[in-house]
């Protein structure tokens, strides 16, 4: 199928990029995000030194974690983790004439050459690809910075969440997820998407026509894979099977829910439905 297979969150620890790399050698993906501020990104490069088929991307990160770089005053608190949520960072792109903003943008600037090198210094890739966590790079205070960058780096390649809802009346249970805050998420993206696209053309930037993997986050399924592949072509279907196991990093994430999120029991779900695939 044209639709290609994606997984996120590889570099960010060994144990989850090595449930990771299981998917890749099982045939079951064709490309994947490397964590911009991951603990494993040298570890994760040499476990895909011979999969020379596997698509390449960044996962840059402003919203979780540690940032690479050090003494922001608006982005990070003073152990350096990130503060900002996805809700500012949209908010303030309407309002580019703020000092306060401006000020934020300076340091996010900064923050992502620092990913941008780093991944470029350690990961072997043919396309420079870019995407990021939790889609910040959808807002536009993060996508002005993006394009600024362009010529510098030379990336080619933006994932955009173009995302469409599909209504699966033969599973009852998937209806549940129509409760779930990644709704608003994607209608949201999708307007970001909507206002971005032109942007990313004139800086001829290429990008996927399809998407999915907010709607269903931790809860995709093999089934609803293959039933949105048949539905709209050529899109990136995303899945998080990295879950860490017996591997302590807790210092990593300042908010316990992130943390949460990387050890849940979903992860493990989306791991066995991948291997469907």
């Amino acid at each position: 199928m044209s639709t290609k297979i994606h997984v996120d969150d590889f570099g960010l620890s060994e144990s989850s990029s090595k449930k990771i790399y299981d998917c890749i050698i099982s045939n079951s993906v064709q490309s994947v995000s490397y964590m911009g501020n991951g603990l494993a990104l040298k570890y994760s490069e040499k476990l895909l030194r011979d999969q020379v088929a596997i698509e390449k991307y960044l996962h840059l990160c402003l919203t979780e974690g540690k940032s690479l770089g050090h003494d922001y005053v608006y982005i990070t608190d003073e152990n350096n983790y990130f503060k900002i949520k996805f809700w500012k960072f949209f908010l303030l792109s309407f309002l580019p004439f703020l000092k306060y903003t401006k000020k934020i943008q300076k340091e996010i600037k900064a923050e992502l050459r620092l990913q941008l090198i780093n991944y470029n210094e350690i990961v072997n890739f043919k396309k420079f690809r870019i995407d990021s966590h939790q889609h910040i790079h959808m807002t536009p205070i993060v996508l002005n910075v993006l394009f600024d960058l362009k010529n510098e780096f030379d990336f080619n390649f933006i994932r955009i969440p173009k995302e469409y809802f599909i209504f699966n009346v033969n599973n009852p249970g998937y209806l549940i997820n129509f409760f779930r805050l990644n709704v608003i998420k994607l209608l949201l993206l999708r307007f970001l998407t909507l206002i971005s696209i032109k942007k990313i053309q004139k800086n001829k930037i290429e990008y996927n026509q399809n998407f999915s993997g907010l709607f269903l986050s931790c809860r995709m399924t093999a089934e609803f894979a293959q039933m949105y592949s048949e539905k709209y072509s050529n899109a990136l279907i995303v899945f998080h099977p990295g879950k860490i196991e017996n591997e302590e990093i807790s210092t990593f994430w300042k908010n316990d829910k992130f943390r949460q999120h990387h050890y849940s029991k979903w992860r493990d779900f989306e791991y066995n439905e991948l291997k469907k695939l």
